[in-house]
């Protein structure tokens, strides 16, 4: 499953994102297929823009055939802007506008396969997968 790289930049303007920034993203997402939490979820960038409704403005979406079914078909999209953003925090020191982190992103929607609904418990598993991951060795 491949989408394209673009987005719409602070300028209005179509822009990709860059080389670095996919490899970024692609490692973060490396280090979380290290965790079986994650086992058999496709993690893969995308330009929610292209979404309806209030999934254009998510930073990241859990896409699942049965929400009720940890073994379900299931597959999670971060938007591409959101990546834009994160690597700009990280590597140029920008202000973290999202208050959010690109790791604790996956990590939530991680989650979402384990509780689909937002609650303690989908809190709770979003802290321990995010813990594990920051566990993991060269992070």
């Amino acid at each position: 499953m491949k989408f394209d790289n673009k987005y719409t930049n602070f300028e209005n303007n179509e822009t990709e994102l860059t080389e670095k920034e996919l490899e970024w993203f692609y490692s973060v997402v490396t280090k979380f297929h290290q965790l079986p939490e994650a086992t058999g979820i496709v993690i893969v960038n995308r330009n929610h823009e292209e979404l309806s409704r209030k999934n254009r403005e998510a930073y990241g979406i859990f896409w699942t055939t049965d929400p009720n079914d940890t073994k379900s078909e299931s597959f999670i999209t971060i938007d591409n802007f959101f990546i834009h953003e994160m690597y700009d925090v990280v590597f140029n020191g920008a202000f973290n506008v999202a208050f959010e982190t690109l790791e604790g992103c996956i990590a939530h929607e991680i989650a979402h396969r384990y509780k689909f609904r937002h609650c303690k418990t989908h809190s709770n598993i979003t802290n321990e997968i995010l813990e594990k991951y920051y566990s993991l060795r060269g992070v």
